[in-house]
């Protein structure tokens, strides 16, 4: 029995593995050296839908087929092209769809036609081209969606052209080198002041991409601003302290963050040593991913780790914190509140009384939980089903009062 439910497990890893890897790889087939088009629902235009390189240098992308215009560029059509180093986009082009330049390693040249008509560069279009430095966007753009230079860390300045009306932040994700971002001054949409990229929509002011922190590492926000956008971090440097002031009613996720200092005024929030709690020291709500202590105690006022409305999970993603003791009095763990961190041993109080669904989620390096209840205590709060809050977490063992210990698991469920 034990070796069948062995074989089981493992089998379910593999098949997981499988399932996820398909995300991620694409494996061109070949169709010959001639490329191949698709008729379009307007029945007057192609989407090139294959190319076949065959040798290094420069790609045009053809304009015409058929006696009708190329207006896209499909999905996948250059995945993982090794030969692409230069590539020339014809005027006829409209749209990028996504994943067709992904993983083009080599790529270094993108140049656009004179007169093009490009519109919408969609999620992935050219993720994890590693050798992109610069490419200058044409004027028609409309819209740099999620993802769209993914990874492309060569990439080191980047033009948002006039007539760009939606831009999201996680366009430049682990895009590293990226430390000039400009917005062309036509541009009624978005607007750059400082180390912010404002999005002014219906009259209002929002935080559409902040860039970094000034020359002391220190993040200040502006207060006649309406709102935040969720990608507004996905690429800011050099921000050592975020200072929160009074009109705040959300804590901002910034990785690289290492303190945060709440305005004494503030009517929801109060910070302590750069750690954020409600103002009544009840609820812990951010950890800063970047603070580098290695050992924490939650203060014995907190009842609650939260994850909860607007703000981000309490300890998520923390970059080198290791030991957590969590002190009498609190009673909940919110869900993914420990999701993705870097903690390598954990203490649980006795008060405790829910954990939340998939609370340690992706803790790579936890090894061991002390528990202040026995065995049978711990089974309560859990319910018994571990997978729930250990989801693709390896081997943990507990150890509870009473001496016993558990060791499972963590499945990828």
């Amino acid at each position: 029995m034990k070796k069948f439910l062995s074989f089981t497990l493992l089998l379910t890893i593999l098949l997981s593995s499988l399932s996820f890897s398909s995300c991620y790889i694409y494996v061109h087939e070949y169709q010959g050296k001639e490329p191949k088009f698709k008729l379009n629902n307007d029945h007057a235009s192609y989407t090139l839908s294959y190319m076949y390189l065959d040798k290094e240098g420069e790609v045009v992308i053809p304009s015409e087929y058929n006696g009708l215009p190329v207006t896209r560029i499909g999905s996948f059509v250059f995945w993982n092209e090794d030969y692409l180093k230069s590539l020339v986009i014809p005027d006829t082009i409209t749209h990028i769809n996504r994943h067709a330049f992904q993983n083009c390693v080599n790529l270094e040249i993108v140049s656009f036609e004179e007169g093009s008509k490009l519109e919408v560069i969609e999620g992935c279009a050219f993720g994890d081209c590693h050798s992109l430095k610069e490419i200058e966007l044409p004027v028609s753009l409309k819209s740099l969606v999620d993802q769209t230079f993914l990874g492309c860390y060569s990439l080191e300045s980047i033009h948002i052209p006039k007539n760009v009306s939606h831009l999201n932040g996680h366009a430049f994700t682990g895009c590293d080198s990226l430390i000039n971002i400009t917005v062309d001054e036509e541009n009624e949409t978005f607007k750059k002041v400082g180390s912010f990229i404002y999005e002014i929509k219906d009259g209002k002011k929002y935080i559409s991409m902040c860039l970094a922190g000034d020359e002391n590492g220190v993040l200040s926000f502006p207060e006649n601003i309406d709102g935040i956008r969720s990608s507004a971090f996905s690429i800011c440097k050099n921000i050592d302290t975020v200072y929160i002031h009074a009109g705040f009613d959300y804590i901002p996720d910034i990785l690289c963050a290492k303190e945060y200092i709440v305005a004494e005024d503030n009517p929801n929030f109060c910070s302590i040593g750069g750690v954020v709690y409600s103002k009544d020291m009840t609820k812990l709500v951010y950890y800063p991913r970047s603070k580098e202590d290695k050992t924490f105690t939650v203060p014995s006022s907190v009842e609650w780790i939260a994850s909860s409305g607007s703000n981000p999970a309490a300890f998520a993603n923390v970059k080198y914190l290791e030991n957590v003791i969590i002190s009498e009095g609190v009673t909940l763990i919110d869900r993914w509140a420990f999701s993705g961190s870097s903690i390598n041993t954990l203490e649980l109080p006795k008060s405790l009384e829910s954990i939340g669904s998939k609370a340690f989620y992706e803790c790579n390096s936890l090894e061991e939980i002390k528990y202040a209840g026995t065995r049978d205590e711990f089974r309560t709060i859990t319910k018994g089903h571990y997978w729930i809050y250990f989801t693709k977490t390896p081997i943990i063992k507990v150890v509870c009062t009473n001496g016993a210990r558990l060791v499972w698991t963590g499945l990828n469920r």
